[in-house]
């Protein structure tokens, strides 16, 4: 081989090798750019269930203190802490009752609607009692007869061990 052919073949050598290696490097930057897409992709995909499952925690903790704080002041006969009104009470369930249909699950959902109306029922039937100003032994009475407390205690029962059963 002449001086000038060697070098030729030596140029191509090189301009192989270079395009070779650019190859590789766009080849890599593509299988990187796809596969940090997809490990994104599962990232959301499994931080999906665990939102829910924080929201959907913090919702039942959120509804049972509400709703247990409510079943406490009637067993205790502590009218005076329980809402003013039907209204009061639709007003304060609310936000709880809006997380539940977002976030709980579908025996969640229809075990607080029965709360939900057993409590307004009981809240209502308190009210037109004015059980507020009655004596204590009017208080045990009411408590003992009132079907709609009744009703929304054993809800609240069944609610509790759901919520332990899907979040415990």
């Amino acid at each position: 081989m002449t001086r000038s052919s060697n070098g030729d073949w030596n140029r191509t050598v090189a301009l192989a090798g270079i395009l070779a290696t650019g190859a590789v490097g766009l080849a890599a930057a593509g299988v990187t750019l796809i596969t940090s897409r997809e490990d994104r992709e599962s990232a959301r995909q499994l931080a999906r269930p665990a939102l829910i499952y924080d929201k959907q925690s913090q919702t039942y903790v959120d509804s049972l203190l509400a709703l247990q704080a409510l079943s406490t002041n009637a067993r205790l006969r502590r009218y005076e802490s329980i809402p003013a009104g039907w209204l009061e009470f639709q007003a304060q369930q609310a936000p709880i009752k809006a997380r539940i249909t977002a976030f709980g699950s579908r025996e969640a959902r229809t075990l607080y609607s029965t709360m939900y109306f057993a409590g307004s029922a009981f809240v209502a039937e308190a009210l037109a009692a004015d059980i507020r100003h009655a004596s204590e032994t009017e208080k045990q009475q009411f408590w003992l007869a009132n079907e709609s407390i009744k009703k929304f205690d054993k809800a609240l029962r069944t609610f509790e061990a759901v919520v332990q059963e899907e979040v415990g």
